[in-house]
C-alpha cells in the first residue's frame, strides 16, 4: 500500500493543474500509509490499551481527510466567492430528514455557504481537542479516569462526525449540478465508506471473541496472545489488507488529470463587478517539474491548524458584514 499510494502521489506531484488541489488530494491519499502504519504498530507490539490512542489519532486524521475533501471541492468551484455567485437561491435548503422540521428557504446563498462549511471546518479543532485529552488522560490517569475520558471522546466524535457529515452533504447537494464532472460521491465513498466498514467490522470481530469464537486458537498461540490481543491483532491484520485494496482503487478514483484540478472560472455577479479569478496565473502555467518540490513539501504536513484558519476567514472575507455575526 506504500508504494501504490506514493506512485500516486508522485502523479499528483507532477502533473498539471492547480497547485493547492493537487496539494490537498496528496493529503488524502496519505490517509492509506497513515491508517497501514498504525494498524503494523497495533500488530507488531500487542497494543491493547494503547490502541485506543492510535484509533483517536485515525479519527483525527479522517477529519483531516474530509476537511481537505470540502476544501477540494471549494476550489473547483472558484472558492468561497465563486461559491458564492453560482448558487441557486432554491438550492439553499435543508435534505430529508431535516426538512420535515425545517422551513425549505433557511437562508439566502451567502449564509448557506458559511453554515454548511462551518459545520466541516469546526470538526477539526473538536477532533483535534479529543486527541490532546485522549494522550493526557493515557499519560497522566488512572485506567478508569482513561475509560471516562474515551468513552466522552469516542461521543463527542459521534456528534462531530455527524454534523460534519450533514454539512459537507448538503454543501454536494446544493452545488450538485456544477460538482457532475468530478465525481464527488465516488471520491467521498473512498473516504469514508472503508471507514464505517472498518467500524462494522471492528464491532463484529469483538462480538465474536466476546462469544468465545477465537478461544481455540488463543490455546494454540505460540505468541502467548491474550483474547484481547488477538481480537486487536484480527483487526489491525484485516485493516492493513483493506488498505491494501484501497491505494490500488484510489489510482482509479483520484487520477491526476482530470476536471476537478482545473477550476469553474467565476462569474461577475453583475455588470460592475470583474471575473474572480480562481487559481493564481503562476500556477497554471508553471512547468510541471519545477512543482516536485513545492508537492513535496505540501504532502509532508499532516495537519495544519492555519489552513483551518484562513479557511474561516476566507469565508467571513467573502461574507457581507450585516451577517458576520451569525457563524460568531
Amino acid at each position: 500500500s506504500f508504494l501504490v499510494t506514493a506512485f500516486s502521489i508522485k502523479r499528483h506531484c507532477t502533473a498539471k493543474g492547480s497547485d493547492r488541489a493537487h496539494a490537498l488530494t496528496i493529503r488524502i491519499l496519505l490517509m492509506v500509509p497513515t491508517y497501514s502504519l498504525v494498524a503494523w504498530l497495533s500488530l507488531l507490539y500487542r497494543f491493547t490499551t494503547f490502541s485506543k490512542v492510535l484509533v483517536a489519532f485515525q479519527k483525527l486524521y479522517e477529519c483531516i481527510v474530509l476537511f481537505a475533501f470540502l476544501q477540494l471541492l471549494v476550489v473547483y468551484l472558484g472558492g468561497i466567492e465563486g461559491c458564492r455567485r453560482k448558487l441557486k437561491p432554491e438550492n439553499c435548503r435543508h435534505i430529508i430528514p431535516v426538512s420535515w422540521f425545517v422551513q425549505t428557504h433557511w437562508a439566502t446563498p451567502i449564509l448557506f455557504v458559511r453554515r454548511s462549511l462551518s459545520l466541516v471546518v469546526f470538526y477539526v479543532p473538536v477532533l483535534l481537542g479529543c486527541f490532546f485529552v485522549t494522550v493526557m488522560a493515557y499519560f497522566c490517569g488512572g485506567h478508569t479516569e482513561f475509560k471516562l475520558v474515551t468513552d466522552a471522546c469516542s461521543a463527542v466524535t459521534f456528534l462531530g462526525t455527524f454534523l460534519a457529515m450533514y454539512g459537507l452533504v448538503l454543501f454536494y447537494h446544493g452545488n450538485m449540478e456544477l460538482l457532475i464532472p468530478v465525481k464527488p460521491l465516488g471520491k467521498l465513498a473512498s473516504i469514508k465508506l472503508l471507514v464505517m466498514i472498518s467500524a462494522w467490522q471492528e464491532f463484529a470481530v469483538k462480538a465474536a471473541n466476546y462469544f468465545g469464537a477465537f478461544d481455540a486458537w488463543v490455546e494454540r498461540s505460540k505468541s502467548h496472545y491474550t483474547k484481547e490481543q488477538f481480537s486487536e491483532a484480527v483487526i489491525s491484520a484485516l485493516l492493513i489488507v483493506e488498505m491494501l485494496f484501497l491505494s490500488i482503487l484510489h489510482t482509479c478514483i483520484w487520477p491526476a488529470s482530470e476536471p476537478l484540478y482545473h477550476p469553474l472560472q467565476s462569474e461577475p455577479s453583475n455588470q460592475t463587478d470583474p471575473p474572480e479569478p480562481i487559481t493564481n496565473v503562476e500556477e497554471q502555467t508553471r512547468p510541471a517539474h519545477n512543482c516536485r518540490r513545492h508537492f513535496a513539501d505540501r504532502a509532508s504536513l499532516v495537519l495544519h491548524l492555519h489552513d483551518v484558519l484562513d479557511f474561516y476567514r476566507e469565508i467571513k472575507r467573502h461574507t457581507p458584514s450585516e451577517t458576520t455575526a451569525v457563524l460568531e
